[in-house]
């Protein structure tokens, strides 16, 4: 494999990895503002827990269900669910 081949590929390796942070920022703001225009100031004081997920599937499963959240308690439930609920590493225990 040629010196440029292995740069174009780290190239690209590195946009994806960077596609998806914004990706994951993107989908975090969204969230922020769910709980926000459905619960306020309750509801923001959620989005800490979020800004600690990683996983971009967790994320988006966690916004798609505050949309149905009737409540902050339901909101919060969501948020904290079990890893194997929001799509995120599966604990051994669950495999």
């Amino acid at each position: 494999m040629s010196i440029l081949a292995i740069a174009e590929r780290k190239g690209r390796e590195k946009g994806l990895d960077e596609g998806r942070e914004e990706g994951r920022l993107l989908v975090q703001e969204m969230i922020s503002d769910i709980l926000e225009i459905k619960f306020g100031v309750a509801g923001l004081e959620l989005f800490d827990s979020v800004a600690h997920i990683a996983d971009l599937e967790a994320l988006r499963k966690i916004r798609l269900g505050l949309k149905r959240a009737q409540s902050v308690a339901e909101a919060e439930a969501l948020i904290h669910a079990p890893a194997h609920e929001n799509g995120r590493e599966k604990p051994e225990e669950f495999s």
